[in-house]
């Protein structure tokens, strides 16, 4: 038997409450780790005070989630277009859903300047890498402002429109311009998150397969795989396809609902995940070194009247440790001689 929308909407927002349970924890985890190593690393300021913005607004629209869902989703007046309540909660629905989406594409805006960030970070801090990425920011940013300008423009129409009136066709116009535009962001959303993902996907994968020729040993293949996709963000990726998918899908059906539920919370879970790896120094260029071991001979200096010491050659042995990195990125604002975790890379003992 197929659930009412009523239901729908109470099994929705009860997994959202578990998942929001979950994104506490990513956040009190990741705050922490951040703010205790801030005095020494500016960068993992900024990094906090992002942490911070997108708290703010997970924590915004899931208050509003919950109240859209007691008030309006679960009342019988809300599905009922030919009274007046049902007309007034319908409009407050719409004013509070302009009120979420333009919080939530300041959220993704968040998340995506962190991508590009890290993109930057792993491209050498080369200006010319990050050009194409800000420009596919740029036309996100402006694709989401015509959105919400047109959720808005939906809301005043309905708004204005007595409500034992049809509503206009102006209303059905700017409807389907919206649907139009939400498909376009959505499109620039993934193709940002896509060619970053897949460019800081290869990077790491690289420099791990740049370790497999030191004696060191590596982590599992599986370890490996899913420290990449954490690290790089790829699971957004996927998830974002997922809500573009279930886009197509008619609203108020429970898959559909869960799916871009989770897609919204992700936003909010992703970013301390990748924070927090800065934070430890567990993110990729801080965990490529590797150690060679060589043995370098000198031939003693010719000495009267005097008996070298050493083998029994004469030759002096001197073992010496030579570090080689595999393509270590240095993090914008961090010391190149410590990780995130302030401890002192073995690059300092060489003249001990």
């Amino acid at each position: 038997m197929a659930l009412s929308p009523e239901e729908n909407y109470i099994i929705c927002i009860i997994v959202e409450s578990v998942l929001y349970a979950i994104y506490l924890l990513f956040f009190c985890t990741s705050i922490y780790l951040t703010c205790s190593r801030a005095r020494s690393f500016a960068v993992l300021g900024r990094l906090a005070v992002l942490l911070v913005v997108l708290f703010i607004g997970t924590t915004t629209n899931f208050v509003i989630d919950v109240y859209s869902t007691k008030m309006f989703w679960t009342s019988p007046a809300y599905w009922a277009d030919d009274t007046l309540r049902g007309n007034q909660e319908q409009n407050s629905s719409a004013l509070w859903r302009c009120i979420h989406d333009g919080i939530f594409g300041l959220d993704i805006f968040l998340a995506d300047a962190l991508l590009v960030w890290r993109y930057y970070v792993f491209q050498d801090k080369k200006t010319s890498a990050a050009i194409f990425p800000l420009m596919l920011i740029t036309l996100e940013i402006s694709l989401g402002t015509a959105v919400i300008a047109h959720q808005a423009q939906k809301y005043l129409i309905r708004k204005n429109t007595p409500w034992d009136e049809p509503l206009p066709a102006r209303f059905y116009q700017v409807a389907a311009t919206s649907s139009t535009l939400d498909k376009a962001y959505y499109s620039c959303t993934f193709a940002i998150n896509l060619v970053l993902n897949t460019a800081i996907s290869w990077k790491i994968w690289r420099l791990l397969r740049a370790m497999n020729a030191g004696p060191e040993r590596l982590p599992s293949r599986h370890y490996r795989i899913l420290h990449i996709m954490l690290e790089s963000g790829v699971i957004y990726s996927i998830l974002i396809i997922v809500a573009m998918g279930v886009s197509a899908i008619p609203y108020n059906t429970l898959f559909g609902d869960l799916m871009i539920m989770i897609f919204n919370m992700s936003i909010g879970m992703v970013p301390p995940v990748i924070i927090a790896l800065i934070s430890l120094g567990k993110t990729a260029e801080y965990t490529t070194r590797e150690t060679v071991i060589t043995t370098m001979y000198f031939a003693p200096p010719v000495i009267a009247e005097s008996t070298a010491t050493g083998a029994p050659d004469g030759t002096v042995h001197i073992s010496l440790e030579i570090i080689r990195t595999a393509e270590v990125v240095e993090e914008p604002g961090l010391d190149p001689n410590k990780g995130p975790d302030g401890q002192v890379s073995r690059m300092d003992n060489l003249d001990d």
